[in-house]
């Protein structure tokens, strides 16, 4: 229970410092969102992986080319190369979060994240795959999904 406590404590430093009161602005970070957390504000949507490959700078990445129904395929990178055959991710309708910001991975910029779920050991690691029928771009949302996603 002691280790839980201080953990628990630990999270709350994390999450005021993330997440500060109102007016507030964190260390080196912006004034608080007016807007409550809550999971309909991330922009989840259906992707088709039309490209996939190794990272030519990492043995443990792929870099996939995403259809989330925008003009061009998105590029994304993920760290599944040793967990997921390529084979069983090209053509694969995933999900994908789309509205997190841009992030330099060794040297290529991934423009969101592939959804997955693993075991509590992260030996088994699924990628999320949605129902055939879905068209990319099509949100993915929830009954408590009351908000529009954020930009960014």
């Amino acid at each position: 229970k002691q280790w839980f406590n201080a953990e628990y404590g630990e999270l709350m430093k994390l999450t005021s410092r993330a997440y500060p009161p109102e007016g507030k602005a964190s260390k080196g970070g912006p004034a608080a969102a007016e807007r409550e957390i809550d999971l309909s504000r991330v922009d989840i949507r259906v992707g088709k992986i039309v490209e996939i490959g190794p990272h030519p700078d990492a043995d443990s990445l792929y870099v996939e080319q995403i259809d989330v129904g925008e003009e061009a395929p998105r590029t994304v990178i993920s760290g599944l190369r040793h967990i997921v055959a390529e084979e069983k991710l090209r053509d694969a309708l995933v999900a994908v979060v789309c509205n997190l910001k841009p992030a330099n991975m060794r040297g290529i910029k991934s423009q969101g994240m592939l959804l997955c779920a693993s075991d509590k050991d992260h030996k088994t690691v699924e990628v999320l795959r949605v129902p055939e029928g879905c068209k990319p771009g099509e949100r993915i949302t929830g009954e408590s999904f009351t908000e529009a996603p954020d930009a960014q």
